[in-house]
């Protein structure tokens, strides 16, 4: 393997673009002060074991795990030519582009939470979108082990109140919350507020059950052109509609038999008026 590039990073991780049997890959491997560490190693084995089992075209692929001569123990991952989502949302997207990416990403967390592993570090700098095609790859999955060796997060902002207290067993929710965070970022119009507060809400009780559960919810908002809480206060309206008319035809009905009855007392006592009329003698 060739001596690559290393690509500036935060956190315990290096990142090298090399090649490898004459294509491009990227290797993951650890920053001096820890490659020779065994539980960092033993962290790395594990992310290669858990991730590399994922296969999704919107996950990047982890290859191999390799000893490197320079590098250590490493995992070998696919290349992605692109930019971070931090970058991308630097340029000129409209709303429909971002939620494409929106869906991309929820794809590819839904995928790994319905095998029972969850991203827990969902932010902008750990989704790449490809120049071609603007093809999303989810990548550096953060494994539970990492909790046990106090390897802290780069940026707070986006780990849900559950994952920061480290009280209960982690779900779905979790990535959730950070997608909320993401969608937050991408300034998305009023109408789509309401997802994101739900995505985002401290209870995790209150959140989307899943990613499947928010995406039905977003497009049920952007297909239509309302939004969930939109689609709430109209149902208000139409119920506040037909009470108005139920109520009217009520009232109408009511007048009916009020001027009914008031005829039929007419009646009753024109009848009368005439059988004494009838009765006088001439």
């Amino acid at each position: 393997m060739e001596t690559g590039e290393v690509i500036k990073s935060k956190g315990i991780y290096l990142f090298v673009k090399t090649t490898r049997d004459g294509a491009t890959v990227m290797l993951k491997a650890l920053k001096s002060e820890y490659k020779d560490k065994s539980q960092y190693q033993t962290l790395l084995r594990k992310e290669f074991e858990t991730v590399s089992k994922l296969d999704h075209a919107n996950i990047v692929k982890e290859i191999e795990l390799i000893d490197d001569p320079k590098y250590g123990k490493a995992i070998v991952e696919e290349f992605v030519d692109g930019r971070s989502l931090s970058d991308y949302l630097k340029e000129n997207h409209s709303v429909e582009e971002k939620l494409n990416i929106v869906r991309q990403i929820a794809s590819a967390v839904c995928y790994a939470n319905q095998r029972n592993i969850q991203h827990r570090n969902l932010k902008a700098s750990n989704v790449l979108i490809a120049k071609q095609g603007d093809q999303v790859k989810v990548i550096d999955f953060r494994m539970p082990f990492s909790d046990d060796l106090h390897v802290g997060y780069s940026s707070m902002v986006h780990v849900s109140p559950e994952l920061k207290d480290g009280t209960v067993a982690i779900d779905a929710r979790a990535d959730v919350y950070s997608l909320g965070v993401l969608m937050k970022q991408m300034a998305l119009p009023e109408e789509y507020q309401y997802v994101i507060d739900k995505c985002c809400s401290y209870n995790r009780g209150d959140r989307y059950m899943d990613m499947d559960s928010m995406v039905a919810d977003l497009d049920g908002g952007s297909g239509s052109g309302y939004s969930t809480k939109r689609m709430a206060v109209f149902a208000a309206v139409v119920v506040v509609l037909i009470v108005v008319v139920v109520a009217f035809f009520a009232l109408q009905h009511k007048s009916a038999e009020r001027q009914t009855a008031t005829q039929e007392q007419t009646d009753s006592a024109a009848m009368q008026q005439d059988q004494q009329t009838a009765q006088q003698p001439v």
